[in-house]
């Protein structure tokens, strides 16, 4: 029995493998973000000093959470996506407007990478406001989250071509 093309089953080893460390790194984004806010609110209800960098490291992980979160949903094709035409759509139809889409987020996904890593050479040593860290750490996730997207939505394309250069 063939798998659904569709499904994340389908998809090349390379998006499994992205998929599992874009996976474990919002998983500890996302916990660490969890223990910061809990932290933080409870320093704060207790009038705890010396808590303050929590909510500075609660922002920077919700980032991380973010856009991982979006590029892990890209990848299992749970992420949300403007289907009307190409569902009403049928045959070669269909796999055209699919690719012009494809096509579409390829684009941007190259542009906020390019934005990303020129925001980076700018910006990225500058410090974060209390604990003076680079402020790469808060534009790292955008570059890695177009990156993300960009090799998932190309390899989807190879991917799409291939089946079809096969019926």
């Amino acid at each position: 029995m063939q798998p659904n093309p569709s499904s994340p089953e389908a998809d090349p080893a390379v998006l499994r493998h992205l998929g599992q460390w874009v996976t474990a790194t919002g998983v500890i984004a996302f916990m660490g973000m969890t223990m910061t806010t809990l932290l933080g609110a409870a320093a704060r209800y207790l009038a705890l000093p010396g808590f303050e960098w929590t909510f500075e490291i609660t922002a920077i992980l919700f980032i991380w959470t973010s856009f991982f979160g979006a590029v892990l949903a890209e990848i299992k094709r749970e992420n949300v996506a403007m289907t009307v035409l190409v569902d009403r759509l049928s045959g070669r139809a269909a796999r055209l407007v699919g690719l012009a889409g494809a096509f579409a987020t390829l684009y941007f996904a190259g542009h906020l990478l390019v934005s990303g890593l020129a925001f980076a050479s700018r910006n990225g040593l500058s410090p974060t406001p209390l604990l003076r860290w680079p402020r790469l750490v808060m534009i790292l996730p955008l570059i890695l989250f177009a990156a993300g997207i960009g090799v998932t939505v190309l390899v989807r394309i190879v991917q799409d071509w291939r089946g079809a250069a096969r019926r």
